[in-house]
């Protein structure tokens, strides 16, 4: 080794040594690589080809034989290409330099500046936005949901990786090592449809919360007591210590919180994590919880995880169905805490995906958190309701579109319409002249009808 660097040099070696892809990295930069890695992608696709893309630990999707994979952990790359011919479709970088200068002091983006300074036209009525991001703007996605109310978002984060875009040919990376938002906004006339899946095997009965304090001003809760509808008070600790004992999850369990009139209404249960337990009694909740609150016990296993992906890819699929519309692909953001550690089973997640529907390709990303509509435990998956944007964990987020209704303009018929006699008139002396047949071949050939 000493004589070859001494004879060779110490660059000659340490191309040798630790390869091309890292030696070129070294000399020319990070950026500098990753625009070459990602410039031969965009070199294979159209010009007008808008891509947004993430290096992330695991991908998902159709292998070349057309047979599921999901490589959590080996190298690969998930392509979804769609050609949406009555859509608008835009797409750019959100980093540092652009998201820090639009935070207010309350956490909130001025959405319309970002926009504007990354190239994409706020004024469009943009129905789909698809986010992959790498640590940053996972808080610009909830300024974008109020921004943009009726928009879905979907998307996921990566893990300590790197996002980038691909827009008419030029590959645009973060300008530093803080992370970006690589986003892409679909407007027009597109049909999108988004669920999401999560914790759903209810393990208790709902509980009434009988007594509370709140704590660290408002952003955290001690529920000391729990109350069952026509029952006694009980304590909260043990009672929930009992019902996780006796559920045997492989996950941690869930608190289900509503408030008595979302209850009454059937809106669901919002999900937080039980901080920790504070004995005898106290159990620490994320988030202000007061005693006209609802709370119930929920669990992730696979059985039940499965029954709900399968039925709410139904409901959406008998949603579009009523309107006469067909899928054309799907996209999949899964934890990376799910898979076949979860299922202990590969591609369950996509395979029940196709077996809704079938012959429609999905493919997409392990997540590190994941973006979509918040999951309300508890709500029935015929529901209409749509909750805002959260970025959350142990979910899957399906993307689907579909076939949207097409309207012919009259402008493709201006020369029928202008003057229909006419037009008629015209086509009807496209008629080929027959070659008149000699008398032999008359009687040799059979009579043939003639066709117009």
């Amino acid at each position: 080794q000493w004589y070859q660097r001494r004879v060779h040099g110490k660059q000659w070696y340490q191309r040798r040594v630790h390869g091309k892809q890292w030696y070129q990295r070294r000399v020319h930069g990070k950026q500098w690589y990753q625009r070459r890695v990602h410039g031969n992608i965009a070199k294979r696709l159209p010009s007008k080809c808008n891509m947004v893309g993430i290096i992330t630990s695991g991908v998902l999707g159709p292998s070349p034989d057309s047979s599921l994979v999901e490589d959590e952990r080996g190298a690969g790359t998930s392509l979804t290409l769609g050609n949406l011919n009555e859509a608008t479709v835009q797409c750019s970088l959100l980093d540092t330099r652009a998201l820090e200068p639009a935070q207010s002091e309350t956490g909130d983006y001025d959405v319309a500046a970002v926009l504007v300074n990354a190239g994409i036209d706020p004024g469009v009525e943009w129905k789909v936005f698809v986010a992959l991001c790498d640590g940053q703007g996972t808080m610009f996605v909830e300024s974008l949901q109020k921004a943009y109310p009726g928009a879905q978002i979907v998307g996921g984060i990566g893990v300590g990786e790197q996002t980038f875009v691909v827009r008419g040919g030029e590959v645009l990376v973060p300008c530093d090592d803080d992370g970006a938002v690589a986003l892409m906004a679909i407007g027009g006339n597109v049909v999108f449809h988004s669920t999401i899946s999560k914790a759903c095997a209810e393990l208790s009965p709902v509980y009434e919360v009988a007594a509370v304090d709140e704590v660290a001003d408002g952003q955290a809760t001690i529920v000391w007591q729990l109350k069952e509808k026509g029952g006694p008070t009980v304590p909260a600790a043990q009672t929930f210590q009992k019902i996780v004992s006796e559920a045997d999850m492989r996950s941690p369990p869930f608190v289900g919180v509503c408030s008595r009139a979302e209850a009454a209404d059937d809106r669901g249960f919002r999900l937080t994590n039980v901080h920790r337990l504070i004995q005898p009694t106290g159990m620490l909740l994320r988030g202000k919880i007061s005693v006209d609150t609802n709370i119930q016990i929920f669990g992730l296993d696979p059985a039940s995880s499965r029954t709900d992906i399968r039925s709410r890819l139904r409901a959406g699929k008998d949603r579009c169905k009523e309107l006469q519309r067909a899928p054309l692909g799907g996209l999949l953001f899964s934890c990376c805490g799910r898979g076949a550690r979860f299922f202990r089973e590969q591609t369950v997640e996509s395979r029940l995906f196709q077996e809704v529907f079938p012959n429609t390709p999905i493919s997409g990303m392990f997540a590190n958190g994941e973006i979509g509509p918040e999951f309300l435990a508890g709500l029935p998956p015929t529901s209409h309701r749509r909750a805002a944007v959260q970025v959350q964990g142990f979910t899957a987020v399906y993307g689907i579109f579909f076939v949207p209704r097409t309207k012919l303009s009259s402008t493709c018929f201006e020369k029928q319409l202008a003057d229909p006699a006419a037009y008629l008139a015209e086509a009807l002396q496209i008629k080929p002249k027959r070659r008149k047949l000699s008398k032999q071949e008359k009687t040799d050939a059979p009579k043939q009808a003639s066709v117009t």
